[in-house]
């Protein structure tokens, strides 16, 4: 029980968008609306396009203003949180994902990236260095193999 609560309250994108309890909501329609948005190539192209506004010295993205950036970045969000609500023994790519990350860790790592992006200053000072390798990698092979 203690658990499932504090995995939970890392879910805030999903409850923020459906106004329900996050636990209750079916990871396939989160996914099904992201995709309706970006399908996987071109989600990893923006995942990409944020990667390398993060790793820049100051602001610099270029798919419209920041609230685009903004959007991206919550829809990435929500991609991961509905990742962790599927079945990882059915989903190799999930499965991994979570061996690697849980939850909340990823959840800081994405933040430090994500205020790098929105900031002038690179994620190279804001994340531990392992970091600049592991995260990107992790999250293109998520969503490039997560089952739709």
């Amino acid at each position: 029980m203690y658990g499932q609560v504090i995995h939970s309250a890392f879910l805030n994108r999903i409850a923020l968008e459906t106004m329900e309890d996050p636990t209750t909501v079916d990871p396939q329609y989160i996914l099904q609306r992201i995709f309706e948005f970006a399908e996987p190539p071109e989600l990893i192209e923006l995942f990409d396009q944020f990667c390398i506004c993060a790793m820049n010295e100051q602001y610099s993205w270029n798919e419209g203003g920041p609230g685009n950036l903004l959007f991206v970045c919550e829809q990435i969000e929500m991609f991961v949180e509905a990742c962790s609500l599927l079945d990882k023994k059915t989903n190799e790519a999930v499965e991994s994902f979570f061996k690697t990350y849980s939850l909340p860790q990823w959840k800081k790592e994405f933040h430090g990236w994500m205020e790098a992006a929105f900031a002038d200053f690179s994620v190279v000072e804001n994340v531990e260095p392992a970091s600049i390798s592991r995260f990107p990698g992790a999250v293109r092979e998520l969503i490039r193999n997560v089952v739709r």
